[in-house]
């Protein structure tokens, strides 16, 4: 299940970046690809403008967490300029850093992998990636697809994901639509027991139809199809709405993707700081 839909979100998902061990401050991304999976290549690329004219050089940093080692997709920049990255331990989550420079000479950046996957053996990863940059930047993840003999299939833009605690998103899977989500836990919570965080479905009254508990441990990602979530059981030609409430006291974020057929559409969704009230039949 997870597979098949990180090829499905590839096709138009965001992705994050953290500080060091610390919670990431900056725009962060549910959703960062690279590698081949069926036959197409999915490529990464992050572009980082300073918002304010003048602004001095400054170090900012993008983190790469991966579902259970450290997604480190190598990066190459505008000029060429091919970017390391160094693997470090938080909280006992592995992630990847790496630094870039913006200067006079280098005032924004455009930063893209290559395609190579895990470990340079070309196999699909996925995580979520995250930016800190000590004055405001604007940043935007553009996901793309190529064939095996590097022609473009296709590609999408991603603007970062709200922080919050609920987040909604209106269904309507009459017409074969689906809905997918990515929420990531981008801080120490659930680091020793895996934290808890909830999905519930609404009708189009607004009563709950079903809703489930899962468990997502610190600086961690979760990634899965509505319809294939173990135990929701959501109603066959459901309408309605699914609120995703993040794990109690972390970081959530959460990125959204509706599937039709062969059409693909990144969702951004309502975000609350505070879950919707329960109504029950």
């Amino acid at each position: 299940m997870m597979r098949r839909l990180v090829i499905l979100l590839a096709l138009a998902l965001p992705v994050s970046l953290s500080a060091q061990s610390q919670d990431s401050t900056g725009p962060l991304f549910p959703i960062f690809v690279d590698g081949v999976s069926g036959g197409i290549q999915y490529r990464s690329a992050l572009k980082i403008i300073p918002t304010t004219p003048g602004t001095p050089p400054m170090n900012c940093t993008l983190t790469q967490r991966g579902p259970s080692s450290a997604l480190s997709a190598p990066l190459v920049g505008v000029g060429g300029y091919l970017y390391t990255t160094d693997v470090f331990d938080s909280v006992g989550s592995l992630a990847s850093t790496t630094l870039i420079y913006l200067s006079q000479l280098l005032p924004w950046e455009l930063l893209r992998s290559q395609g190579t996957g895990a470990q340079g053996t070309g196999a699909l990863e996925s995580g979520y990636a995250s930016l800190a940059c000590p004055s405001s930047v604007h940043t935007e993840l553009q996901v793309s697809l190529f064939n095996l003999q590097g022609a473009k299939l296709g590609e999408t833009s991603v603007p970062p994901a709200t922080l919050g605690t609920s987040f909604e998103f209106l269904i309507n899977t009459q017409d074969g639509t689906r809905l997918a989500f990515s929420l990531v836990n981008d801080s120490g919570v659930g680091a020793f027991n895996a934290g808890q965080f909830e999905v519930i479905a609404r009708d189009q009254y607004n009563y709950v139809a079903t809703s489930q508990t899962y468990s997502l441990g610190a600086y961690s990602q979760y990634t899965s199809f509505v319809d294939e979530l173990p135990g929701l059981g959501l109603p066959p030609n459901f309408v309605g709405s699914i609120e995703i409430v993040g794990v109690a006291g972390g970081n959530n974020y959460v990125l959204g993707l509706q599937y039709t057929g062969q059409v693909f559409a990144t969702l951004s969704p309502v975000v609350r700081s505070a879950p919707l009230p329960l109504q029950h039949f």
